[in-house]
């Protein structure tokens, strides 16, 4: 056992970035990676209408800023808190570990030793017996998750940090997870959203989600927002239970499907939003290597730009926004591979017949 030296949390203040320890950059060579970030409108579209470009950013900056979620807080710093929270933070005193094993022992005894304070050490409502799972396989995730990129070294207390947060997001959502995530109850909601799961060559699992392949009126409207947040949970413990994925990492690619402003950001209650982005972003045991995105108008454009300067490098160098002038079908085929990608998806032509979520659950 060793212990780490002290790495200050972000702020939380709106105005100022949070400032975190610049981390190394994900192991993929950044050659490969689209270098554009698009915090300028695309030249082809630049035109003389320039009263109507300032009214764009307005209505967006209008829009993160002003919106106000559960607690007060704005939707702008609820997003920069939860990228914030994406790989956690190393403290001074940390306990280390030299092995998987060791690591997994340790956190064993840390939870015993707070297991009866509250119903959440319980994990009654983690979907264990939908994925054949433990608790010893929770556990594992969550270790594996604080293990070093460049040396074999687990943070067992940082992997404790982030189990108490999930235990807390799965606690807080009770009145919702309370009933079984079986499978015939989230039927309805996969087929709405359409999210798919395959491996890529690299053996990294990749998170597909075409905004322009859901079913808006019925997410919107006849599908209850509980359901939806269930379909998410379920969907983001199959991810966490993944051996690819936490021994390689996850890749999200979205397709924006050419929806606007308005159309996107009003699919769900922005208080459902910020909620599943905490879960998959701030709460899952998972290490995000890169999230492309394609397929938008020129708000979202504007929409990077401004959130950029405010992330770590780190998570800068993991979100790609691929231009609007470049084919989306090269940098999926270079970095995934077509045998990969779902046929059929965000229009790629893809080879990968049954992905896992309904080739091997959803009917």
């Amino acid at each position: 056992m060793s212990s780490t030296e002290e790495t200050h949390p972000p702020k939380e203040e709106e105005a100022d970035p949070p400032k975190e320890e610049e981390a190394d950059p994900p192991k993929e060579k950044e050659a490969d990676i689209p270098k554009e970030e698009e915090t300028d409108i695309p030249k082809e579209e630049v035109t003389s209408d320039a009263a109507q470009e300032e009214d764009s950013i307005k209505n967006i900056k209008s829009l993160v800023h002003d919106t106000k979620l559960e607690g007060g807080k704005s939707l702008w710093a609820t997003t920069l808190e939860t990228f914030g929270m994406a790989d956690g933070k190393g403290k001074k005193g940390d306990v280390l570990a030299d092995t998987e094993e060791e690591a997994v022992e340790s956190i064993k005894s840390m939870l015993a030793a707070c297991k009866d304070e509250a119903p959440k050490w319980q994990f009654t409502l983690t979907p264990l017996e939908q994925f054949n799972a433990t608790l010893d396989d929770v556990l594992r995730a969550f270790v594996l998750w604080a293990k070093n990129d460049d040396e074999p070294i687990y943070n067992i207390s940082k992997a404790f940090r982030r189990l108490d947060s999930y235990a807390t997001w799965m606690e807080d959502h009770r009145s919702v997870l309370e009933a079984p995530l079986v499978v015939d109850s989230l039927t309805v909601a996969a087929h709405a959203w359409q999210c798919k799961l395959t491996h890529d060559a690299k053996d990294r699992l990749v998170w597909w989600i075409d905004v322009g392949a859901l079913d808006i009126p019925s997410i919107k409207s006849s599908i209850p927002h509980d359901d939806s947040l269930r379909f998410f949970v379920w969907q983001s413990h199959l991810v966490m239970f993944d051996k690819k994925a936490q021994e390689n990492g996850i890749i999200l690619a979205q397709s924006m499907g050419e929806k606007g402003m308005i159309e996107t950001m009003t699919m769900v209650p922005m208080s459902l939003g910020t909620k599943l982005d905490r879960l998959t972003i701030g709460t899952l045991p998972v290490k995000m290597q890169v999230f492309y995105i394609f397929n938008h108008k020129r708000w979202l454009g504007i929409l990077m730009g401004m959130l950029k300067p405010f992330l770590s490098k780190k998570m800068r160098q993991r979100i790609v926004t691929i231009p609007r002038n470049q084919d989306p079908q090269t940098v999926m085929d270079k970095e995934i591979g077509r045998d990969f990608i779902p046929v059929g998806f965000a229009g790629l032509e893809g080879k990968a017949e049954d992905d896992i979520v309904f080739g091997q659950y959803i009917k």
